[in-house]
């Protein structure tokens, strides 16, 4: 028979080879929302309101008087809760069925029983959230080097790094939602919470390789910050230099930046005026007045025609080079680490691999 429990390890380690595995998270929203694991779905068994109710009858009157009342509020929806795991547990076999609350208490003891008892066996995370969130975040302190791919924003270094396999790159910026610039946001997405960055990044480094090719950030990715223990890791890694021509770059921005979003429907033509307009609101102290005053009429004027590198190269070029490349110069000046390449794609591509390898093969 399959144990009903796992330990926070023995689960991670599963994750970390098999993603055709469901987790069910039961704790409240607002927990969720707070940080989640990878690939878990949030079906909780006390909701926020019922939480908060639980939480202060345990306050006043004690442990057994919050689990009574936790039973009273739950009974009513009871069958409609387990119905929802069931559904989503149903396409999953039972080896790969796992759930956790915070702590591996009551909440995931009893979601664990009510499940069994429906004729769904599945295995309860040890130490729930709690346990799952330590062993992560002790992964961001393990063994592994970095080295850093820089460039001049739109330089396509995201690109670069996709050429490598998970074992070998980091893309922090997909873990963040967030391009990591004034221009950054990813359109129709928001960013997840700093524990949920915090938990894919030590996924990842969970059983790391000796060494990760990542993008080289400053201290925040939008809203999320880099984790003290990998930042260290990150000011003491050497930089890899992609060139590119100012015309390839400008090819790039309006890409990423206006084609893709348009192309895929994610926003319309005047949606995305207005996004990219209320960005450059937001820089326009450093950009200086003159300089935001053009790029604020190129840039409407752009969206007057059909959408187009050639309509657009005015306002984004402008950009590149009053706002991007001023505070890059800036950072790579003050750079606690050295270039140590210099070169095209291809160039860089063929030394980071030599690299890889040789880390590898002095494991």
């Amino acid at each position: 028979m399959m144990n009903e429990q796992i330990t926070a390890t023995e689960f991670l380690k599963f994750l970390e080879h098999d993603e055709k595995l469901l987790m069910l998270d039961v704790r409240s929203e607002d927990e969720y929302a707070k940080g989640s694991i990878p690939q878990s779905i949030n079906i909780p068994i006390l909701n926020n309101s019922h939480r908060k109710t639980v939480g202060i009858t345990y306050k006043m009157m004690g442990q057994d008087a919050a689990i009574r009342i936790g039973h009273e509020l739950v009974s009513p929806i009871q069958e409609t809760i387990i119905n929802s795991w069931r559904s989503s547990l149903q396409p999953f076999s039972e080896e790969r069925r796992f759930l956790f609350c915070w702590r591996g208490g009551l909440r995931s003891q009893m979601a664990t029983q009510w499940l069994l008892e429906s004729g769904f066996r599945t295995r309860r995370v040890a130490g729930g959230y709690k346990a799952l969130r330590h062993e992560l975040h002790h992964a961001l302190t393990t063994n592994f080097d970095l080295i850093l791919l820089t460039g001049l924003t739109g330089s396509g270094k995201t690109k670069l790094l996709q050429r490598f396999s998970k074992t070998e790159q980091l893309d922090l910026e997909a873990f963040a939602l967030h391009r990591g610039s004034a221009f950054g946001p990813v359109v129709g997405h928001g960013q997840p919470s700093q524990q949920t960055f915090e938990n894919l990044l030590g996924l990842r480094l969970y059983t790391p390789s000796p060494l990760y090719v990542v993008e080289h950030e400053g201290r925040c990715i939008g809203k999320i910050l880099i984790p003290q223990p990998f930042l260290e890791k990150m000011n003491q890694a050497p930089l890899v230099f992609l060139e590119k021509s100012m015309e390839e770059r400008v090819n790039h921005i309006y890409c990423e930046y206006v084609e893709i979003p348009l192309s895929t429907g994610t926003v319309t033509v005047h949606t995305l005026r207005d996004i990219l307009l209320s960005q450059l609101l937001r820089i326009k102290r450093r950009l200086g007045g003159a300089h935001y005053g053009d790029i604020e009429k190129a840039m409407l004027t752009a969206f007057e025609c059909a959408p187009t590198p050639s309509a657009h190269s005015s306002w984004i070029r402008d950009l590149l080079l009053h706002y991007y490349d001023r505070q890059y110069n800036h950072a790579i000046a003050h750079a606690p680490s050295p270039i140590i390449f210099r070169g095209s794609e291809e160039a860089c591509v063929e030394f980071l691999q030599e690299r890889l390898r040789c880390a590898h093969n002095n494991r």
